[in-house]
């Protein structure tokens, strides 16, 4: 049976068009590597943060990051680089990794490509 960790990788590894450009390491039950999505004709490495209590929130926060500083003047970009991405709940760990990268690609196609100006804050959702 895989552990935690392995599991994590064997998810990223089946999405269609995400690559792992880093490999993932574990220090203390943080996981981190390095991603690559392919959306709308685009290509973008995130940096992956992924916190113990992954799939759960923790204290109300998504418990995963998805971060890169080059995307620092889009819409939805936190001061850190981190994307701003609000999904579904789900306490299984696969619908929950499938759940934030298609997030993460609505990012990429709505703010990304498109260059969308909310006029107000807009959470992002995917429906199941």
């Amino acid at each position: 049976m895989k552990n935690r960790f392995e599991s994590i990788i064997s998810y990223l590894e089946s999405f269609e068009n995400v690559q792992i450009t880093e490999p993932f390491k574990e220090y203390e039950n943080f996981i981190s590597g390095k991603i690559r999505i392919e959306e709308s004709g685009v290509i973008l490495e995130f940096e992956t943060e992924i916190k113990p209590q992954y799939p759960f929130q923790s204290h109300e926060a998504e418990t995963i990051r998805f971060i890169n500083k080059e995307l620092l003047h889009f819409n939805h970009v936190n001061a850190d680089g981190s994307i701003c991405i609000h999904t579904l709940h789900n306490s299984d760990l696969k619908s929950k990794l499938y759940f934030d990268i298609d997030s993460l690609k609505q990012w990429i196609k709505r703010y990304y490509v498109e260059v969308t100006q909310d006029k107000h804050y807009d959470h992002i959702v995917v429906t199941e």
